[in-house]
């Protein structure tokens, strides 16, 4: 059959080339209405007959191939422009991309692609399906507004479930709409806007974020119906106030303060017998002043499963209810992450100080320390060790560094001492980590702990009436000076090994979990890269 179209083809071919298609009349309207005539014959007759055969063409490319339901998948990690172009590549990828309203249903404002006609397409192709919109926020001369709107932005609004960058200026004064499809809101107040006048409240919003710029702005009772998120950014409220507010909602889950600094310090004890406290999921305190520290580290709002993030660390007099089992303390990062067992939260402390240590051992420290179990000490020497405070420690892995002319010199011994001995008596393991010294050190001939280490594990026999479990250690420094006592190690542990790797590399470090992004930074962070961008191919019918 494609032989024979292909023969008719030709033999119309034979009957004019383009050469003699030459206007030879005097008429020159009626030239053109006789050549308009005849492009319109040639499209209908032979149209239908050019998408049959390039569909049939796109039949033997693998691309074209695929089935819808790949097809989808595939679109699902690109933008709307991609989406977009997609439907540019054949009969079977256009099919596809418009016949699933999500792939346009997330508009980027922010997007280098982004236009209203593509906004236009969007909206048309997206059906009934929700909106997810991210609005482009900029400051323009001390207002916050939303450059590259829409014609009519209300209008995406009222079909959107996810908004993020709203700028209160977009919104028009006492504008009521309980906008019943959203479910996440991220609200940024712009100081021009008379927020006396912004009476927007969903009324089934689930996530709610609002950087108040340290402008007021009221929060109506709807708004906390059904919230379970809830991040407050510059509220200029005292926290006893916030307080208030915050628990205004009986199902919150994940409470964020950031860079809360008013510093009233308003009487708790008035609210107190008013408000019930749910049990967060996850409390993180960043930059805020002492009298949120008081209000919001309380054992009625931090359960024994809360994960606890503050940064930094004040001395704020708090213990959680669940005893710490394991700590990492992580001194290149500036960091104290602590684990509360099985099931139980996570407290992560942020250090302003990488030697800002001692109030996180002392009575009224986030943690009890003594049902600690583990230990891990990474990014620097372990300062003043605090083996007191770890009574039943049985893990402990630590880095160790070629002590620097410039700094306070220390050796191995000086945690694998007679105070490890005598302090922590249920110890197991040590894994100890040696690097290459740093520049300007010197080589240190009193640095010598394959010598030093011995004598740690024969007092530990000593004291103790057997010989030290297990010992893993890294030297990058000098591997070769411990396979030379090899023997001795071996007979006084139950298990030595040199390793040729640092084993905290593949080590299980605690994450504390993420907290909710509203706003997508940078084009495409919601969704993996693509690996490649969608182009029109000739085959394009």
């Amino acid at each position: 059959m494609l032989a024979e179209v292909a023969e008719f083809l030709d033999s119309i071919t034979t009957l004019v080339t383009g050469d003699e298609i030459k206007i030879d009349i005097d008429d020159r309207e009626e030239a053109g209405y006789l050549i308009d005539s005849a492009v319109y014959r040639l499209d209908e007759s032979f149209g239908p007959l050019l998408t049959a055969l390039r569909r049939e063409r796109n039949s033997v490319v693998s691309a074209a191939c695929l089935p819808t339901n790949i097809l989808i998948k595939i679109l699902l990690y690109n933008g709307a422009w991609d989406v977009f172009l997609a439907t540019q590549v054949c009969h079977t990828w256009r099919r596809a991309a418009l016949s699933h309203p999500p792939l346009w249903s997330r508009i980027n404002m922010k997007s280098k692609n982004y236009s209203s006609g593509l906004a236009r397409i969007q909206l048309e192709h997206s059906g009934s399906h929700p909106l997810d919109i991210t609005f482009s926020l900029i400051d323009q001369g001390g207002q916050i507004v939303n450059q590259n709107l829409p014609a009519q932005p209300l209008a995406l609004i009222e079909k959107a479930s996810s908004i993020a960058n709203l700028s209160t200026r977009t919104i028009p004064a006492m504008w009521t709409n309980d906008l019943p499809l959203l479910n996440s809101l991220h609200l940024v107040v712009d100081p021009s806007t008379t927020t006396s006048n912004y009476i927007l409240a969903p009324s089934n919003l689930r996530h709610y974020s609002v950087d108040f710029q340290q402008q007021k702005l009221s929060f109506p009772r709807t708004i906390f119906a059904n919230l379970k998120t809830l991040h407050l950014r510059m509220i200029p409220e005292p926290a006893s106030k916030v307080l208030a507010i915050v628990f205004s909602s009986n199902d919150l889950r994940e409470l964020v303060l950031d860079t809360c600094k008013n510093r009233e310090d308003l009487a708790i004890g008035q609210i107190d017998s008013t408000v019930r406290f749910p049990s967060l999921e996850l409390l993180y305190l960043k930059e805020v002043a002492p009298p949120f520290l008081s209000c919001f580290l309380r054992s009625e709002v931090i359960s024994e499963t809360t994960n606890l993030r503050i940064e930094p660390r004040q001395p704020t007099p708090f213990q959680r209810p669940t005893p710490a089992s394991s700590v990492w303390i992580d001194l290149d990062r500036n960091y104290v992450l602590f684990e509360h067992g099985a099931g139980a939260g996570v407290t992560y402390v942020k250090l302003s100080d990488v030697y800002a240590l001692g109030p996180l051992y002392n009575v009224s420290s986030l943690v009890i320390f003594q049902h600690v179990t583990t230990l891990q000490w990474m990014g620097a020497h372990i300062k003043n060790p605090p083996f007191r405070w770890l009574p039943s420690l049985i893990s402990l892995t630590f880095e160790c560094y070629p002590s620097d002319q410039h700094i306070q010199q220390q050796y191995l011994r000086d945690v694998a001492g007679s105070h490890l001995v005598s302090l922590c008596t249920h110890l197991k393991y040590l894994g100890i980590l040696i690097y290459e010294p740093t520049e300007n050190t010197y080589s240190n001939p009193e640095d010598r702990p394959e010598v030093e280490f011995p004598r740690f594990l024969r007092r530990w026999r000593d004291v103790h009436g057997e010989v030290f479990s297990e010992v893993e250690i890294y030297d990058k420094y000098r591997p070769g000076r411990w396979a030379q006592m090899l023997g001795t190690f071996q007979d006084l542990t139950g298990r030595f090994e040199i390793k040729n790797h640092p084993f905290m590399d593949s080590a299980r470090f605690p994450r504390f979990p993420d907290t909710r992004r509203f706003a997508v930074e940078e084009e495409g962070e919601s969704r993996p890269a693509a690996k490649m961008k969608f182009k029109p191919t000739i085959w394009s019918a």
